[in-house]
């Protein structure tokens, strides 16, 4: 059975929760991943800086609620960029609901949002750890533009 999901945009009073949340995981995946807490912490900063400007938005960002019906089971957050280009910066099932279609629905669901304004290309990034996420991005057709590497020498 096909899960099926609705995105919603969410409300300006649960953007700042999901910002917090976002940027606590985030930076847990880049150490996990190998990176330093200074160089997570720097390039959280970074991003903040040029995506949430003052905690705000910036223009052609889209963070959205998942719904399963009307119980909200996640979130997506996808930018509009130049030439038809959409990213997906974050999508996230809540552990409950994972393992049962809903990231392959909002996969699904993320494309036919880009499409419907006027998207032509979809990308993303995935740390290397994440093999569930790899699995799933490549039978949905999702191909590797570049692949960073490293060894710990300690």
């Amino acid at each position: 059975m096909v899960m099926q999901v609705t995105l919603e945009p969410m409300t300006p009073e649960e953007i700042g929760p999901w910002q917090e949340r976002l940027w606590i995981e985030y930076r847990s995946d880049m150490i996990k991943a190998g990176s330093t807490a200074a160089a997570a912490d720097a390039n959280i900063e970074r991003n903040r800086e040029a995506l949430m400007p003052s905690g705000e938005l910036a223009e052609g960002q889209h963070v959205l609620t998942v719904t399963d019906g009307a119980n909200p089971i996640g979130c997506l957050w996808l930018a509009q960029r130049a030439h038809g280009e959409w990213f997906v910066y974050d999508i996230e099932i809540d552990p409950e609901h994972r393992g049962r279609g809903f990231g392959r629905a909002t996969m699904l669901a993320a494309e036919d949002y880009v499409t419907a304004r006027g998207g032509i290309k979809l990308g993303l990034s995935v740390f290397g750890f994440n093999e569930v996420a790899h699995s799933l991005y490549r039978s949905l057709g999702y191909s590797v533009l570049a692949m960073n590497m490293s060894k710990s020498l300690t």
